[in-house]
């Protein structure tokens, strides 16, 4: 089964032109991006000349115009006589690169008054990237602190690096960092294989506890990059071997197979190669623009059948799991089964496709969090958007929500309050009756620092007057900036939002969905179980009206799952979404006894029979109580399964189950909390 991934982005890639075509142009080194699944590059300045001033600029962005395959974006290179005149340049550049440690070429800047002046004049709404190692990259931290500037620290790759990385963060400095394949993969105990020369990269290849470090402090890493950087075999087997590994072809063959092997999920890829990296850049998603990779695929890793100019790679032979088959770029197949189809020309500069603006508002970063800025962030993925239904949800998208909605519960641990979206009104507007919903979405905006009009009994606003939906939400946005609804009718959601100038969020439907409830549940699988691919999902009692579970299907869809539905026959999932999921290649099975399915599943979800749905009573009497889980059903369980419900239950689960560590429906409320503040956060443009 193919898997798609959106457009990937390496932001550390070393295309050597101009000056060293031998080695890579841009023809070459974007034509192994796209056989990679990568279908933007953003290059560094450390060519030969330097990309350090408005010539050389022009130089690189020229030969890149005509040779490219794929988007591509340049970095402009500091050094000590460039100081002021970078500036003027900012909006035609990915951001500005700093070497303050040992590199190849003559970039490096040892005088901390040219780092200084820098910091200052560099624009706070532009990338700012430094290469910097050990205790120079605690100066550059404390320059960034003394600046205000958000920086972004390049391949880092040792364990005090990475701790103090996290320390960083953990005291709200504005800091991003990558790490790169080699440092993930190799350690100095792999400088025999590579012989001599072929293991020169810098930072060096750091020791196995370093290589550790960064894998059990992975959170803390925002992007996942290359630094791509191509020799010949025959410098690197030289006298004086030039430091650099080429990598565009091997870093989602390599990640892929660390999911395989369940050190990774292929969330963790798509947050580190697609969410972060547009967001810390300030890309806009190129549309259309994907890779399908087939994660069954086992292949090793050949030189032979790369197309880097370089011909080589320090993970010859290697044995991997997952192969990129098509590259798409813009609605058109750039790479397929080996072969790059894209021609020399065909890549756009991330800088003038979009006019040279940045999406992304760094300057108004969040002092906590990469993900949390203080001012207004309007190019934000989902500002100012309605939340009708997980339809608008891709996978990229779900990896970016939950990334923010963990930040949001590391933060209420640390702090409880923060005053993300002081001044901010949210109004909550429900029809029906509601306990967790609206409380958790009143609680997630206080503690945002925001305040609530709650509007919980209709029967005492003007609706018992006969006011219309459309001139309620009308009158409420008048107050709030956000309006929560909950209402009887399918449908009314999407009503509302027509007439609305402000964001709408679905907080149920009547029989038709709950988004936010399906993204807090998937939430909740993921932090409870690591990743939800593959796992087996039985959805158990009132599937017909059960909007929760109608959500939740859709979005595990995205997912390889498998759907188990358990239920009577009256209340069998609708045959519309079963054949909505059928078309993604989902396997699904129906089941009237739970017996038959419950030793195999992984996440066990049960629904309440609703008798507010029933007209026939008589039918409601014969199946409330139909399905009861208790400790007996417990123990025909695996042990890791846990169950989940989204309250309130009558009945369904006994009270003796709350005890069993797999019981995960009361988590679930509080992971309603963390989903709730970063979709608030989001749609009012703060993340």
């Amino acid at each position: 089964m193919l898997t798609r991934f959106p457009s990937l982005v390496d932001v550390h890639v070393h295309m050597r032109e101009p000056g060293e075509t031998h080695k890579e142009d841009w023809d070459s080194g974007t034509a192994a991006a796209l056989a990679g699944g990568i279908t933007t590059v953003l290059t560094m300045p450390n060519t030969q000349p330097a990309i350090t001033n408005a010539d050389t600029l022009e130089i690189a962005l020229s030969a890149a115009k005509q040779k490219a395959r794929c988007d591509y974006g340049q970095y402009f290179g500091g050094n000590s006589s460039n100081r002021t005149e970078l500036p003027a340049h900012a909006a035609k550049v990915v951001g500005l690169k700093l070497y303050l440690d040992q590199t190849f070429g003559d970039l490096k800047i040892d005088d901390m008054s040219d780092w200084q002046t820098h910091f200052a004049k560099w624009p706070r709404n532009a990338t700012l990237a430094v290469h910097a190692e050990g205790k120079t990259m605690a100066a550059a931290i404390l320059h960034a602190a003394m600046f205000d500037h958000p920086i972004h620290i390049c391949h880092v790759s040792r364990r005090e690096e990475i701790l103090l990385i996290r320390a960083a963060k953990e005291k709200g400095l504005q800091v991003t960092c990558e790490v790169c394949p080699h440092h993930l993969f190799l350690s100095e105990e792999d400088f025999s294989t590579l012989q001599g020369g072929r293991g020169e990269v810098r930072p060096r290849l750091a020791t196995k506890a370093d290589q550790d470090a960064l894998w059990a402090n992975l959170d803390v890493v925002d992007c996942f990059a290359t630094d791509h950087a191509p020799h010949t075999l025959a410098e690197k087997d030289g006298e004086n071997p030039p430091p650099g590994f080429p990598g565009l072809e091997t870093i989602l063959p390599l990640l892929l197979a660390a999911v395989s092997e369940e050190r990774l999920t292929i969330d963790d890829i798509i947050l580190r190669l697609h969410t972060n990296p547009h967001r810390i850049f300030g890309l806009a998603v190129q549309t259309d623009t994907y890779c399908e990779v087939d994660l069954d695929s086992r292949y090793e890793i050949l030189a032979a059948n790369h197309h880097s100019r370089c011909g080589w790679t320090p993970f010859e032979g290697w044995k991997v799991k997952g192969r990129v088959v098509r590259t798409v770029l813009r609605g058109q197949t750039a790479y397929e089964n080996g072969k790059v189809i894209s021609k020399p020309g065909t890549g756009r500069n991330v800088r003038q496709q979009f006019g040279g603006s940045m999406d992304t508002n760094i300057e108004t970063r969040s002092q906590a969090s990469a993900h949390l800025p203080f001012g207004d962030q309007r190019g934000a993925p989902f500002y100012g958007h309605d939340i009708l239904s997980v339809k608008q949800f891709s996978r990229a998208d779900l990896a970016y929500i939950f990334e923010v909605a963990h930040e949001m519960r590391e933060m209420v641990a640390r702090v409880g309050t923060f005053d993300l979206l002081k001044g901010k009104i949210l109004a909550n507007l429900f029809y029906e009756p509601s306990t967790r919903t609206s409380s958790s979405f009143t609680a997630a905006m206080e503690r945002l620092g925001g305040s609530v009009i709650p509007i919980n009994e209709v029967r005492y606003s003007s609706v018992q007057k006969g006011e219309s939906l459309p001139d309620t939400v009308r009158t409420l946005e008048c107050y709030a900036d956000v309006i929560v609804l909950r209402h009887p009718e399918m449908g009314a959601s999407a009503l509302a939002a027509k007439y609305a100038r402000k964001p709408i969020i679905n907080a149920g439907d009547g029989a038709g969905e709950h988004p936010t409830q399906a993204l807090l549940d998937l939430f909740t699988i993921i932090e409870e179980l690591g990743n939800a691919e593959g796992l087996t999902v039985t959805m158990l009692g009132d599937l017909k009206y059960g909007r929760t579970v109608h959500s939740l299907s859709r979005l595990l869809s995205l997912y390889g799952v498998t759907l188990n539905y358990v239920s009577p026959d009256i209340l069998k999932m609708p045959t519309e979404i079963v054949s909505e999921i059928k078309e993604k290649e989902i396997s699904q099975n129906e089941h009237s006894d739970l017996e038959a399915v419950l030793a195999a599943t992984d996440v066990l979800y049960v629904t309440r029979v609703q008798k507010e749905r029933f007209e026939n009573l008589d039918e409601y009497e014969q199946v409330k109580s139909l399905y009861v889980i208790d400790a007996e059903t417990m123990k025909k369980a695996k042990s890791k399964m846990i169950v989940m419900h989204p309250l309130p239950r009558v009945g369904e689960i006994s009270e003796g189950v709350d005890s069993d560590p797999r019981a995960a429906y009361f988590r679930q409320m509080e992971y309603g909390l963390y989903t709730r503040m970063a979709l608030l956060a989001m749609v009012l443009g703060k993340a």
